[in-house]
């Protein structure tokens, strides 16, 4: 079907997300923002990109806080990351007392708490 198409679908890769992915392939650059490094972590690992994937995984960590902690933390869970799943929890048991106040930490699901750190369970869900 491919090669008489004009079009090929990749279900779940933006066209933004594959022109990185192929410039990176290419010629091994790429700018990297948290948005981007979020959408490729995904399809770079799907697609054996070992090295943009392991890319995208130092980015995040480095820009690892408060405030990027929950969409980081949603999008990754499923994700083998092994770097980055190591940070969360190393960022969860330093901040394990901010993380807690927090509104959008509180609207996590439970499943996806009890994968890191346990603790996090005892939040208070009203």
């Amino acid at each position: 079907m491919e090669s008489t198409a004009n079009v090929i679908e990749i279900p779940g890769v933006k066209a933004s997300s594959l022109k990185a992915m192929l410039e990176y392939i290419y010629c091994n650059k790429i700018e990297m923002n948290e948005d981007l490094a979020l959408e490729l972590l995904e399809p770079a690992d799907k697609f054996l990109l070992s090295d943009l994937r392991d890319a995208c995984e130092r980015f995040l960590d480095e820009c690892l806080d408060l405030e990027n902690f929950v969409k980081i933390f949603k999008k990754t869970a499923d994700i083998e990351t092994n770097l980055l799943k190591e940070r969360i929890e190393e960022f969860i048991s330093m901040n394990s007392n901010a993380l807690k106040k927090r509104e959008d930490v509180k609207a996590l699901p439970e499943d996806m708490l009890v994968k890191i750190h346990p603790d996090l369970c005892e939040v208070d869900r009203k």
